[in-house]
C-alpha cells in the first residue's frame, strides 16, 4: 500500500478547491445584447476584487491582454475551432478589454463567442469526417499533446489535419485501453469480459469515440449564454490567482458537497482541467481512500454503474460527470482511470459508501528500535474541527494532546509527527498544536489587505512535549500542515524530513455570496452566485511566505515525483512568494540535534539503499516522460512504451511493498479497542501493517535514532530573532 499512499500528494486545502470549468459551451443568443443582469454581474465582481482581493491588479492594458489568453484558452484550450486569422481578427480588443470591463461593454466577449458559433459546426464536420475514413495505425505519425506547444492552425486544411489526428488518438488509446482489459482479463480467466477480435475493438473504439464527440457537441449546442459569461469572468478573476473564481448558484451547490464531504459516493473531489474530469482530492476515510489505487492528479475517463456499459466522461461538463460518479451506499462505480504519474490507463473498481470518519482522526503506534530506545508515532491526516459542534464535535487539537499524553505515558524517547498529504484544514487548531511543543510565541503571521497584519501566537504556557521531535512532510502537506512545519523549522523545535518541498499554498479565500453585495436590484438580477477570492496570506515566524516555495525540509528524501511540477507552482497566475519583517520569537532552548550531521547520515543510508536510489532514477524517468509530450499514432509503438511504463510502474511499487522490518504496533490502548471491535480491528491492524513497509518511515526512524544520539549542540540556539 505505500506506493499508493505515495501517489496521493495532490492535494488540495479545501477551502481553495479550484472548480473552474476548462470546457465551453455554446450561446444560444450569441448576437443579442448583455442583459442588465450581465453588466451589473461584472461590475459587481470587480468591485469585489479590487476592493477585496489581496492583491489586485491594475486594469490597463497588461491586465486586458492576460484576459484576452485567458478567455480564448477556456474557449479552444486544444487550438481546434480557431485559426491564426481568426485570432488575427480577434487581436483588435487585446488591448481594450479594460476599457470595456470598466465601462461594462462586452465587445469582445460578444466577438469571440459570435466568431466560435460560426467555427462549431465546422469542427462538427471534422469529426465526423475523420471517422468515416479508414485508420492505419501501422503509420508512423505523431501528435502533440500539449496545447502550449500547439500553433493556432495557419488553414482550414492544417485544422481538419489536426482534427484527424485528435480523432485517430482518442480511437487509438480507446484500443489500447480495450485490449489491455481482454489480455488482463484473460490472464485471471475472468469470464465477465467476452473475448473480441482485433476488428471488433475497434470498431468498438470508433462507436466509442463517435459518442464521445457527438455528445460532447450536443452539450455545446445545449449551452447557454449565462454559461459563457461564467466562463468569461472566470478567465477575468483567475488572472489574479487560480483561486479566485466566480460560481453560478448551480455551481456552489457542488462546492459546498467538496468542502462537507457529506454525501454518499466515493469521497473524492473531482475537477475539470484541460478538458478531463481530474481527481483533486481523496477523503481521508472514504471508499476512495479505503480502496487505495485512485489518487489525486489521476484523470477520470470513463464510468461504468457496476457491470453497465462505462460512459465516456472526456470533455463532458463537471456537473454531469460528478452525477455519474455519486451514488447511494453500497453501489459499485467502475473508473476507468489515466493514472497521472505513469499515464497507465486501469480499470478501478469502487464501492460507494458514507466517509468512515473514524479514519480521518489522529492516532499513533509505538516503534521499538534494535538499541532499545521507544519512538512514538502520530499520524495526522488532516488538521480537521467540527465548528458546528464546538462543544461535543471532534477537534485534531484536542485529539492531538490525547495521543501524546497516551506516548508519553509509555516512556517515549522521541516523537514522529507524520503529517504527509495533510491538505490542511483548522487554522486555531493548528496554532494550538503547535504551541505543545514550545512555550509561548508566534505560530504564522496572516496579512490582510485590510486588517492589515495579524500575528496568531500560542498563549499557553503549557509544553505538552519537551523531547526531540521529528515532522515527515511531503508534496501533499498544504497550507495548515505547511504552517505548523515552518513554526517547527524556525523554532528549531523539530527536524523536518520528506519530499524537497511541500505544496506551497500559503493564501486564505473567503466566499462572498454576490446578492448581498447589492441593496437593490432590477428584476431578474438575483440570485447572482457566489464570487471566492484570495483575501490573506500565511508567512512564516521568520518573515517568508509559505506561497509557492512551501517548506524546504532540513532532510530531503528521494522519491518518485520529486522531479515533476506539482503543487502551486503547477497552478496558472499563482501569487508569488513575498517576505514580511520575522515576528519576535526565541528559539528551542531544549534538544535538537545536528541537522548537518543527521543530513550526512540519512544521505549515506539512502545512497546504498535499494529503494531509494530506485525512486531517484525513478522520478528522472518520470520527468523524462511528462517532458515528451509528442505522442505516436502507431498502435504497436504506442503499447509498446506503455507496457515498458506499466512494468516500471509495478516494478517500483513492489519495491516499496517490501517489508522493512520496522517494530511497530499499536499502542495497548489501541490494542483494546481493536480486539473489543472487529471492523475498528482490521482497520487498526491494516494500518499498522502498511507502516510495516513504509520505507519512509523507516529511515525517519532512523534519522530519529541518530538525533537521540550525542551530537553537538549549534551555538546559536539562544540568539532572539
Amino acid at each position: 500500500m505505500l506506493i499508493k499512499r505515495l501517489y496521493n500528494y495532490r492535494f488540495r486545502f479545501p477551502v481553495a478547491a479550484f472548480l473552474i470549468l476548462s470546457g465551453f459551451v455554446l450561446l444560444t443568443s450569441l448576437r443579442s445584447d448583455q442583459s442588465p443582469r450581465e453588466k451589473i454581474l461584472l461590475e459587481t465582481v470587480m468591485r469585489a476584487m479590487n476592493a477585496m482581493h489581496f492583491d489586485p491588479l491594475p486594469v490597463n492594458d497588461t491586465y486586458s491582454q492576460k484576459v484576452f489568453d485567458n478567455y480564448l484558452k477556456t474557449t479552444d484550450l486544444f487550438r481546434k475551432f480557431f485559426t491564426h486569422a481568426d485570432i488575427a481578427s480577434l487581436e483588435i480588443y487585446k488591448n481594450d478589454i479594460d476599457n470595456q470591463i470598466n465601462a461594462g461593454e462586452f465587445e469582445f466577449f460578444n466577438a469571440a463567442n459570435d466568431l466560435y458559433f460560426k467555427r462549431l459546426e465546422e469542427a462538427s464536420a471534422y469529426y465526423q469526417q475523420a471517422l468515416e475514413k479508414p485508420m492505419d495505425f501501422t503509420v508512423k505519425e505523431m501528435v502533440e499533446l500539449d496545447p502550449d506547444k500547439t500553433p493556432w492552425c495557419a488553414t482550414e486544411a492544417d485544422l481538419r489535419e489536426e482534427w484527424r489526428k485528435a480523432v485517430k488518438y482518442q480511437v487509438m488509446i480507446r484500443i489500447h485501453q480495450d485490449l489491455e482489459i481482454q489480455e488482463a482479463a484473460e490472464k485471471k480467466k475472468d469470464t465477465l469480459v467476452t473475448p473480441k477480435s482485433y476488428a471488433e475493438i475497434e470498431t468498438g473504439a470508433i462507436s466509442q469515440v463517435k459518442k464521445m464527440y457527438d455528445d460532447y457537441f450536443e452539450r455545446l449546442r445545449k449551452g447557454t449564454r449565462a454559461d459563457r459569461f461564467e466562463d468569461y469572468l472566470n478567465a477575468i478573476t483567475t488572472i489574479y490567482d487560480p483561486h479566485s473564481n466566480y460560481m453560478a448558484p448551480a455551481k456552489k451547490e457542488n462546492f459546498d458537497i467538496s468542502m462537507t464531504g457529506k454525501l454518499e459516493g466515493i469521497g473524492a473531489v473531482l475537477a475539470q482541467r484541460n478538458g478531463l474530469i481530474q481527481v483533486e482530492e481523496i477523503m481521508p476515510g472514504s471508499p476512495s481512500w479505503k480502496q487505495g489505487d485512485l489518487k489525486a492528479g489521476d484523470m477520470i475517463l470513463k464510468v461504468a454503474q457496476g457491470e453497465a456499459e462505462p460512459v465516456d466522461v472526456t470533455n463532458m461538463r463537471l456537473d454531469e460527470a460528478v452525477r455519474l460518479v455519486r451514488g447511494k451506499k453500497g453501489t459499485e462505480v467502475r473508473l476507468t482511470v489515466k493514472k497521472k504519474a505513469t499515464d497507465d490507463i486501469v480499470v478501478i473498481s469502487i464501492i460507494r459508501d458514507v466517509v468512515e470518519m473514524e479514519q480521518t482522526f489522529a492516532r499513533s503506534a509505538i516503534l521499538n528500535t534494535p538499541d532499545g530506545k521507544k519512538l512514538g508515532y502520530l499520524y495526522l491526516p488532516r488538521f480537521y474541527a467540527d465548528f458546528s459542534n464546538p462543544f461535543t464535535g471532534r477537534f485534531c487539537a484536542n485529539d492531538v494532546r490525547k495521543e501524546i499524553e497516551k506516548l508519553k505515558s509509555l516512556g517515549i524517547d522521541a516523537l514522529m509527527f507524520d503529517l504527509r498529504n495533510n491538505g490542511g484544514g483548522s487554522l486555531s487548531d493548528v496554532v494550538k498544536i503547535a504551541g505543545f511543543f514550545f512555550e509561548l510565541g508566534p505560530v504564522v503571521q496572516v496579512k490582510d489587505k485590510i486588517e492589515g497584519l495579524n500575528v496568531l501566537n500560542d498563549i499557553d504556557p503549557r509544553i505538552d512535549y519537551d523531547g526531540p521531535v521529528v515532522v515527515m512532510v511531503n508534496t501533499g502537506s498544504a497550507s495548515a500542515s505547511e504552517i505548523f512545519a515552518s513554526a517547527m523549522q524556525d523554532y528549531k523545535r523539530a527536524v523536518i524530513i520528506g519530499s524537497p518541498t511541500t505544496f506551497g499554498k500559503g493564501t486564505v479565500q473567503r466566499l462572498y455570496e454576490l446578492d448581498q453585495m447589492l441593496a437593490t436590484a432590477p428584476e431578474g438580477v438575483k440570485p447572482m452566485g457566489t464570487l471566492k477570492l484570495t483575501t490573506q496570506k500565511f508567512y512564516r515566524i521568520n518573515g517568508g511566505a509559505t506561497q509557492l516555495k512551501g517548506v524546504i525540509p532540513d532532510i530531503v528524501l528521494p522519491d518518485p515525483w520529486m522531479y515533476l511540477e506539482t503543487g502551486e507552482r503547477d497552478l496558472d497566475n499563482p501569487m508569488a512568494w513575498t517576505q514580511i519583517k520575522p515576528a519576535g520569537y526565541t528559539v528551542w532552548k531544549g534538544p535538537y540535534g545536528d541537522v548537518a550531521s543527521l543530513r550526512a547520515g540519512s544521505e549515506k543510508r539512502t545512497r546504498n539503499a535499494e529503494t531509494f536510489m530506485e525512486a531517484e532514477k525513478y522520478a528522472k524517468e518520470l520527468k523524462s516522460q511528462r517532458d515528451q509530450t509528442l505522442e505516436t499514432l502507431n498502435l504497436a509503438d504506442y503499447r509498446a512504451k506503455q507496457k515498458t511504463r506499466k512494468e516500471r510502474s509495478e516494478q517500483m511499487e513492489k519495491l516499496m511493498e517490501k517489508e522493512t522490518g520496522l517494530a511497530i504496533s499499536l499502542t495497548p490502548a489501541d490494542q483494546t479497542i481493536a480486539s473489543g471491535d472487529t471492523i475498528k480491528g482490521k482497520l487498526l491492524n491494516e494500518w499498522i501493517g502498511d507502516l510495516k513497509k513504509d520505507v519512509y518511515l523507516s529511515e525517519a526512524a532512523a534519522i530519529t535514532r541518530d538525533l537521540l544520539s550525542p551530537q553537538p549542540v549549534e551555538k546559536s540556539r539562544n540568539k532572539r530573532k
